[in-house]
C-alpha cells in the first residue's frame, strides 16, 4: 500500500533490506531504465529542503523514484548513477544536498552582484544625464544674459543717436528763430536784400552751432545725412514767402 514511496525515501532505501536490494540489483532479466514523466518531480538524492532542490522528469522504473541524470558535484556523477551504486546512501544525499546548496548560495550571491552593478550603472548614467543637462541650461542662462546685454547696449546707443537728433533739431530751431530775427531787424533798418541776409544769418549761425556741438563731419553716420547748413536752406527753402515778408 506503500509504494512508490513518497516519504523518506532516502532513509528506508538505505536502511531496509528488501529495498536497498532493489535499488543495488543488476541482472539481464532486472534492468533500471529511466522513464520520462509528464510532470517534474523533486530529485529524492539531492533534494535539502523545500527552497534547495532540483525538478526533473527522469524517473526510474523500478525504484520508482525521481533522479537527476546529469552530473552534478562534488563527485561530478548524477543522482542517477550514486543512487544505484552507493552503499552509504545517506551520506551520499548529505553530501549532494550541501553542493546543491552551496551552489545556489553563490548563484544568489551573484544575481545580487549583477543587480548592483546594473543598478550603479544606470545612476551613474541619470547623474552624467543630469550633469549634461544642467551644463545645457548654464550655456542657455550665459546666452540669454549675452543677449540682455546686448540688446541693453543696443537701446543705449538708439538713445544716444535720438537724443543726437534731439540736440541738432534744437539747434536748428533756435538757428532759424536766429535768422528770422536778424531778418527782422535787417528789414527794418532797410539794408539789404532780405532774402540775401536771412541766408547768410543762417549760414553764418548753424557753422557757429555745428563747432560748438563738436560734430564730425567725416564720421559713417553724418556722411549719408545732409549737413546742418543743408538742413537749415531746405528748411528755408520750404517757405519762399515767408523771408520776402515784410514786417
Amino acid at each position: 500500500s506503500d509504494w512508490p514511496l513518497r516519504y523518506n525515501r532516502v532513509q528506508k532505501f538505505n536502511d531496509e533490506r528488501a529495498l536497498r536490494k532493489i535499488r543495488l540489483y543488476v541482472s539481464p532479466q532486472f534492468q533500471h531504465n529511466v522513464v520520462l514523466m509528464d510532470k517534474k518531480k523533486t530529485c529524492a538524492l539531492c533534494w535539502s529542503s523545500k527552497r534547495v532542490q532540483r525538478k526533473v522528469k527522469t524517473h526510474c522504473n523500478k525504484c520508482e523514484v525521481t533522479l537527476c541524470t546529469l552530473p552534478r558535484p562534488p563527485s561530478n556523477t548524477s543522482c542517477w548513477e550514486a543512487w544505484h551504486s552507493t552503499e552509504n546512501l545517506r551520506a551520499e544525499a548529505k553530501t549532494r544536498a550541501d553542493a546543491l546548496a552551496t551552489q545556489r548560495q553563490q548563484e544568489r550571491e551573484l544575481n545580487q552582484a549583477r543587480h548592483q552593478s546594473r543598478m550603479a550603472a544606470a545612476a551613474q548614467a541619470r547623474n552624467s544625464r543630469l550633469s549634461r543637462d544642467n551644463s545645457v541650461a548654464d550655456d542657455s542662462t550665459s546666452i540669454a544674459d549675452d543677449s540682455t546685454s546686448v540688446a541693453n547696449t543696443t537701446a543705449a546707443q538708439v538713445h544716444d543717436e535720438g537724443a543726437a537728433a534731439e540736440t541738432i533739431r534744437d539747434v536748428v530751431n533756435a538757428v532759424v528763430t536766429a535768422a528770422v530775427g536778424d531778418r527782422d531787424e535787417n528789414t527794418t533798418a532797410g539794408g539789404g536784400s532780405n532774402e540775401d541776409v536771412a541766408v547768410a544769418e543762417v549760414d553764418s549761425e548753424a557753422n557757429s552751432c555745428a563747432a560748438d556741438s563738436n560734430v564730425d563731419a567725416e564720421s559713417e553716420a553724418n556722411k549719408s545725412s545732409p549737413s546742418p547748413r543743408r538742413k537749415v536752406r531746405r528748411f528755408i527753402s520750404g517757405f519762399p514767402g515767408f523771408l520776402s515778408r515784410k514786417s
